[in-house]
């Protein structure tokens, strides 16, 4: 069924589903630590800003407007690796049949404003706005590698990398993350 979903909608999918298998492997010690010297956000915390963005854009898709600073925080997802596990997969299986036929849906999108202006609105679309949220999502798992590494936890060396950084590390025969910076 993939080769007749969009790409975009694959990768998410595929991004998602990343994030629901590292979430299943970690302890919950791991996953609400903070690696010293980053900022004060563990990978719980990563996780679930990506899991509220993908929500929000998908809780309203009907209204054709979507305020990303508005989006409900769920504190579970920040400290139940579990029940982040279970937000992602559930993420990932549904995606696909909630932009079905949606993606050149015109959105008007608004993030990180301190007073609601009408100026402050951007138009957008669906298909955009998940071309965002990917690129934004493995931003945050470049974070949660980085951290993770530090604490001393394996992580892939594919993890929070772009999928340009891992051709171009394939056309040049780089194999690991340390090789070339992303």
């Amino acid at each position: 069924m993939t080769d007749t979903l969009p790409a975009i909608v694959v990768r998410s999918a595929t991004v998602l589903g990343q994030g629901a298998a590292l979430a299943a492997v970690l302890t919950p010690e791991q996953y609400t630590a903070v690696a010293p010297g980053t900022v004060a956000s563990s990978v719980g915390a990563h996780l679930r800003h990506c899991i509220e963005f993908y929500r929000t854009l998908l809780a309203t898709l009907a209204s054709g407007r979507v305020d990303y600073d508005l989006r409900p925080r769920d504190a579970r997802l920040e400290t139940e690796p579990l029940h982040a596990m279970l937000q992602l997969q559930a993420l990932a299986r549904g995606l696909s049949e909630q932009v079905q036929g949606r993606l050149d849906q015109p959105l008007r999108v608004r993030h990180d404003y301190t007073e609601a202006r009408d100026e402050d609105w951007s138009d957008s679309s669906v298909r955009r706005e998940l071309h965002f949220l990917f690129s934004h999502t493995v931003h945050h798992y470049a974070l949660i590698a980085a951290q993770l590494r530090q604490i001393g936890i394996p992580v892939a060396d594919d993890f929070g990398v772009s999928p340009a950084t891992l051709r171009f590390r394939q056309v040049c025969g780089l194999a690991s993350a340390q090789a070339v910076a992303s």
